[in-house]
């Protein structure tokens, strides 16, 4: 059981959703950057079609901040100042986040990412740049979180996602933050 957040994830797999948990509370209690840079380096994408950002995302995302809820912690339900707080599973962004996975589809596809930039995020209107397999978009995300979507022809076995976007800090937040990330999925094209 030590080494199972090392596996990589298999949705079927309770001893790996453990082992996923097991890795997202190491990340508070270590660092999550230094987790994530091992564990993109060390394992294979996931082998999925619909990556849960926060949730099955080990080995599928580098420089982003905390899995949001805390796995193993009662997340609170409202923030200090009175705005509500979810409990979708989710990321924020550092500078040059990364996300990858292998999915099933192979040609013309459509790849979708949840992304906003809610509170506690100070900035509406923020100006993402997002290279899918090196090739570049740029969408405005807004404090709705909404679905974005970009055409691709997926030839290779892994689909890379790179995002920059402007970061924020506030004395209450980690530092550098920039979107809010909630899922990556991918679709054939007819």
């Amino acid at each position: 059981m030590a080494r199972a957040w090392l596996e990589p994830h298999d949705p079927g797999n309770p001893l790996l959703d453990e082992g996923v948990r097991e890795f997202h509370t190491a990340e508070w209690d270590i660092d999550p950057t230094l987790l994530q840079e091992a564990a993109f380096a060390e394992l294979p994408p996931p082998s999925t079609d619909l990556l849960i950002v926060g949730g099955n995302d080990v080995g599928a995302v580098k420089d982003f901040s905390y899995p949001w809820p805390h796995p193993a912690r009662d997340t609170p339900k409202i923030w200090a100042d009175g705005a509500p707080h979810d409990s979708v599973p989710h990321r924020w962004t550092r500078p040059g986040a990364r996300l990858r996975i292998a999915p099933s589809v192979r040609g013309p596809a459509t790849i979708t990412l949840r992304m906003g930039v809610p509170f506690p995020g100070p900035q509406s209107g923020t100006p993402v740049r997002v290279r899918v397999n090196g090739q570049a978009f740029e969408v405005t995300v807004t404090s709705e979180m909404r679905d974005f979507r970009f055409e691709a022809i997926l030839a290779d076995r892994v689909l890379e996602v790179r995002l920059d976007a402007p970061v924020w800090n506030r004395s209450d937040q980690p530092m550098n933050q920039g979107i809010r990330v909630e899922t990556l999925a991918v679709s054939a094209r007819p």
